[in-house]
């Protein structure tokens, strides 16, 4: 039984959560950093 396709697709899915958690983490970061800018 070849696990390589489902393996790729783990790491795909893993792959595509670490990048919106990031997206998340920067924006969140860039907000924080612009509101503190304003006061």
């Amino acid at each position: 039984m070849d696990l390589s396709p489902y393996q790729n697709q783990e790491q795909t899915g893993y792959r595509a959560i670490l990048i919106s958690i990031q997206r998340y983490m920067t924006h969140s970061t860039y907000r924080t950093l612009s509101s503190n800018s304003t006061l």
